[in-house]
């Protein structure tokens, strides 16, 4: 079955009418559980898994809209999930990445994140379908100042992406948009531990690589 059999309308359909198996996830359960039980073709039998990518690109939300359900003493602009919100549409084919089912692992070397190992991601299976598949690798370009040191050329290929719609589920972490996911993280492991794992850490990084980049002073 070829990637593309299934149509876009049919596809949301399914998961309106609560068909697709995408809709019965246990939504308790983690990313691993998921795999083990093989419910996606693409989990059976295979070392390599390739998930369709989400590309969201670095246009910004309206300020109030990102603050929205974040709790107090979070700089909820420092998070790219919650301030880019704009992304390809579902019937947009990309090319996916790859992870690995550890359980399977035959030991070869890896190569590089892209390019796990050779046969894992190549032409065959290098685009993902949405439709077809539990899981989606959201991929931000993000913000200028942390994608700074790959080049302007390349910032600007990445964000140059059609049918761009909003996407204002991500960052909430109920389907009824009560709250993001960062404030259940927050009441989870507490907001002091909360805040050094998130956005102090960012920051601290920020400052050091702005050090590697200065003029050494004489």
């Amino acid at each position: 079955m070829s990637y593309f059999d299934h149509s876009f309308d049919d596809y949301v359909a399914s998961i309106n009418n609560g068909s697709h198996f995408r809709a019965k996830l246990n939504q308790s359960s983690t990313v691993a559980e998921h795999i083990d039980k093989q419910h996606d073709a693409a989990f059976n039998d295979f070392n390599c898994i390739v998930l369709a990518r989400y590309p969201f690109i670095s246009k910004e939300s309206d300020k109030r809209v990102i603050e929205d359900g974040v709790e107090k003493g979070f700089n909820a602009t420092l998070f790219h999930t919650l301030r880019y919100r704009y992304r390809a549409g579902l019937n947009v084919p990309s090319n996916g990445k790859s992870i690995i089912d550890v359980s399977r692992y035959d030991g070869r070397k890896i190569i590089s994140p892209h390019l796990l190992f050779r046969g894992c991601l190549v032409v065959k299976n290098a685009i993902a379908n949405n439709a077809q598949l539990s899981f989606r690798v959201h991929h931000y370009v993000g913000s200028w100042e942390s994608f700074g040191l790959r080049g302007l050329k390349l910032f600007k290929e990445r964000n140059n992406v059609t049918n761009v719609i909003t996407d204002n589920t991500t960052p909430y972490y109920t389907k009824g948009n009560v709250g993001t996911w960062l404030s259940q993280f927050s009441m989870l492991v507490g907001k002091e531990r909360a805040l050094n794992l998130t956005e102090r850490i960012r920051l601290d990084e920020e400052r050091n690589v702005a050090k590697r980049m200065s003029p050494q002073e004489n």
